[in-house]
């Protein structure tokens, strides 16, 4: 299965820069080989937070069902700091499911 990471932003930390999110967060996932995927606008409905930053995303390709429950273990038990995860399966392309 593929998923979708989102990063939104909390309180007043927050990185504008792709590049240095980028390697910010790979570092940070680095045991999922996870790929960047810029920056999105999230609808408001769906962020933690009423900011105008911007939600950055990494896909996922290929997981297991394993590597999911790893991969939604480790984002509660070592949250990036200042950033709040949303995590989708991706079932197509438009077509995905808030699982985290």
């Amino acid at each position: 299965m593929d998923l979708r990471l989102c990063f939104e932003p909390e309180g007043s930390m927050a990185i504008n820069d792709p590049r240095a999110f980028e390697q910010y967060a790979s570092h940070y996932l680095e045991d999922f080989k996870a790929e960047f995927a810029g920056y999105i606008a999230m609808n408001e409905a769906e962020k933690k937070n009423s900011n105008l930053q911007p939600v950055w995303q990494f896909l996922i390709k290929g997981m297991t069902e394993s590597d999911e429950a790893r991969l939604l273990d480790y984002l509660s038990r070592n949250p990036i700091n200042s950033y709040h995860a949303h995590v989708y399966q991706m079932h197509g392309p438009g077509h995905e499911t808030k699982i985290q």
